[in-house]
C-alpha cells in the first residue's frame, strides 16, 4: 500500500514543482570523446510545499487538530527520505486532446502518461 501525504489545512497552495530532473551519466574517453548515457526514461519531479501553520493542541480552530503530529507521524512512517510517497497534485488531474490507454491490440496493459509541453 503506497504512502500518501495527508491533506491538511495548514498546507498552502500553490506548491512549487521543478522541471523534470533527468538522470544521465557522461563518460569521457581518453581521447576526449563524450558519451551521454540515459539512466532513466522518465524524469523525477521535486516539489516544495509551503506550510502556513500546523496545530498540536487544538488551539487554532482553522487548523486540523493534531496536524503537526499527523505530519510528523507520516514522515516517521516514511523513514525520512527512506521510502517514497505519493501526493495528489491538484494541477495534474486532467488532460485534453490526448490518447487514453492506446494499445497495440495484443497487450492487456498499456502505460498511461500525460504529455507536458507536447512531450511524454
Amino acid at each position: 500500500m503506497p504512502l500518501i501525504l495527508p491533506v491538511l489545512p495548514g498546507i498552502t497552495w500553490p506548491r512549487d514543482k521543478t522541471i523534470g530532473l533527468v538522470d544521465t551519466s557522461e563518460q569521457i574517453s581518453v581521447s576526449g570523446k563524450s558519451t551521454v548515457l540515459i539512466n532513466k526514461t522518465q524524469p523525477t519531479y521535486r516539489y516544495a510545499i509551503s506550510i502556513s501553520g500546523l496545530d498540536s493542541n487544538a488551539s487554532r480552530a482553522a487548523l486540523q487538530n493534531n496536524s503537526f503530529q499527523t505530519l510528523q507521524g507520516f514522515f516517521s512512517q516514511c523513514y525520512g527520505r527512506g521510502l517514497l510517497f505519493q501526493y495528489t497534485d491538484v494541477d495534474d488531474g486532467s488532460v485534453t486532446a490526448q490518447g487514453f490507454g492506446v494499445g497495440d491490440g495484443a497487450k492487456a496493459a498499456s502505460r498511461l502518461v500525460s504529455a507536458v509541453g507536447g512531450f511524454c
